[in-house]
């Protein structure tokens, strides 16, 4: 069974805007499943993705992992981050944090972000 994460709930940008998620120790983490809901849209995105480090206190250390979760329409939108991705296993850490881009172009985009972390 998985640990769900909340990272954002209901959160509306009428900006563009990047967020970043507290640091996780991925020690434990197997793989990870990214969860985008938009609720409202004019025109807009949310990118929900990974980012992994060696050394978490470096700004310049974080590299892209794994999947990207997009919505820009009503509805869901997932990824995966580590584990078996294409039939190879990716391994993810040893430190995550996600990201989150939002571009909005009309009007605002209502949205919510979850991480799914097993070990």
């Amino acid at each position: 069974m998985g640990k769900t994460i909340q990272l954002w709930y209901q959160r509306c940008d009428v900006v563009n805007v990047i967020l970043y998620s507290q640091v996780l120790d991925a020690a434990e983490i197997g793989d990870a499943s990214l969860l985008v809901n938009v609720l409202a849209v004019g025109t807009g995105s949310v990118a929900l993705s990974a980012e992994q480090s060696l050394d978490p206190s470096n700004p310049n250390s974080w590299s892209p992992v794994g999947g990207t979760a997009t919505g820009s329409v009503l509805g869901n939108a997932t990824a995966v981050v580590g584990g078996t991705l294409a039939g190879t296993t990716v391994a993810i850490g040893p430190y995550i944090r996600l990201k989150a881009a939002v571009t909005v172009s009309v009007d605002a985009i209502t949205w919510s972000a979850a991480v799914v972390l097993r070990g």
